[in-house]
């Protein structure tokens, strides 16, 4: 067992010991909530998914023809809080990529999106994960509201000569029209 020698309130080690708690607190409670907010859009754990609002999504690219390995395709993605009521926390995600794209690594997006990965009966994928309203909720999408969201993706050798790109509204969440929660390019 290791002890540490007592020298008084000053002591160096007691310093050190407040300055890493006060440093390292507020990282543990903004990690544990950012976690808790990818743990819902995950799908792993559901809070009232029922949006009161209708949320449209959009989706264009600048480079769909003639592609091949090693292209960059710059995306634009757009959300719109049609209303009637602000939309806190929701998400948008798509598609499950196998060999289609590489993975991205960093700088790829200008919206703060993030990637999942998961296993299915076709193998490992990945997807995009997006929340136009922030991780923690701090930045509200109130009705009439635009956000935008723009990424580029590169493409791998198994994108095939005819491919459909969606993106949508995850599907564990609902809301009022949803005719218009998915585009595809």
């Amino acid at each position: 067992m290791m002890q540490r020698q007592q020298q008084g309130s000053g002591s160096f080690f007691v310093a050190m010991e407040k300055m890493y708690l006060a440093s390292f607190l507020p990282l543990l409670i903004k990690t544990l909530v950012v976690g808790f907010a990818y743990t819902l859009a995950a799908g792993i754990c559901h809070a009232d998914s029922s949006l009161l609002s209708d949320v449209q999504v959009e989706l264009s690219a600048d480079n769909t023809r003639n592609l091949k390995t090693g292209d960059t395709i710059a995306f634009t993605m757009t959300v719109t809080n049609n209303g009637p009521q602000t939309l806190g926390y929701f998400s948008i995600t798509g598609p499950e990529v196998f060999t289609e794209f590489y993975q991205p690594g960093t700088n790829w997006n200008y919206c703060a999106m993030l990637t999942d990965t998961g296993d299915s009966d076709f193998g490992p994928f990945w997807l995009l994960v997006w929340f136009p309203s922030g991780l923690t909720l701090d930045n509200p999408v109130v009705p009439g509201d635009v956000r935008t969201c723009h990424f580029s993706l590169t493409v791998a050798p198994g994108l095939p000569t005819q491919y459909l790109f969606a993106v949508g509204l995850a599907t564990y969440f609902t809301d009022t029209n949803s005719e218009n929660n998915t585009a595809t390019v």
